[in-house]
């Protein structure tokens, strides 16, 4: 009766390839019950501390990015964790891939103790009308009260207002400058986590996305 979807341009794309018209957008959400607080002792400091991270499923735009990162500030302490990343070439990643994926509260672990989480969205692929605007991590990142560094376009800064509760950036020229300058500020990085997780708390939940669904549901019956 309703098909819903997590990406905007899924909408289209369903409609011309398969003649879908009953698809609605719903944006991803963290799960309060996962993606939280939580109080890292020094035996996870050891693990996931670090200056940067970056959690998710390798891409040759997210290795292309991440590299040239590591390449412009070869001092940063920058951790990669997620599938797929033995396929990365870069030389200069090599140190940062940690070879696994990492979930659970490993995973809302890992964000509290990165002092930058990095959002890279995923490039175009076959069969789809547009690279990812959003995801998962958009609000994982927040909800599990880490400071994020997300790629900017019009449907990410939405969610979450630029400078206040989460910095965006365009293009790797951008995110190596966004690291740079919020990496020395950590008052800054602080205020804004605070708040990008308090936006997270009070809209971007899966219940506040189940409610969504249940109010198109009984908007059809």
């Amino acid at each position: 009766d309703l098909i819903f979807t997590t990406k905007t341009f899924g909408i289209t794309d369903m409609k011309e390839k398969y003649g879908v018209e009953n698809a609605v957008f719903i944006p991803h959400g963290f799960d309060p019950e996962i993606h939280r607080p939580l109080e890292p002792g020094a035996e996870e400091l050891a693990i996931f501390g670090c200056d940067a991270s970056f959690i998710g499923t390798w891409s040759l735009k997210k290795e292309h990015w991440l590299s040239l990162l590591k390449e412009n500030i070869p001092n940063l302490d920058l951790k990669v964790w997620g599938d797929q990343w033995n396929k990365s070439t870069a030389p200069s990643l090599q140190s940062s891939i940690q070879g696994k994926p990492i979930v659970g509260d490993l995973y809302a672990l890992a964000i509290q103790c990165s002092s930058i989480n990095l959002g890279i969205l995923s490039e175009k692929v076959s069969g789809a009308s547009s690279g990812d605007l959003i995801t998962s991590r958009t609000f994982h990142i927040p909800g599990a009260s880490g400071f994020m560094l997300h790629e900017r376009n019009d449907e990410s800064v939405q969610y979450f207002t630029e400078n206040v509760e989460a910095v965006f950036f365009d293009g790797p020229e951008e995110l190596i400058e966004k690291v740079r300058k919020y990496y020395s500020d950590s008052a800054v990085r602080e205020k804004i986590r605070t708040a990008g997780y308090q936006r997270a708390c009070k809209d971007h939940s899966l219940d506040a996305r189940a409610s969504l669904i249940l109010n198109y549901i009984k908007q059809s019956l």
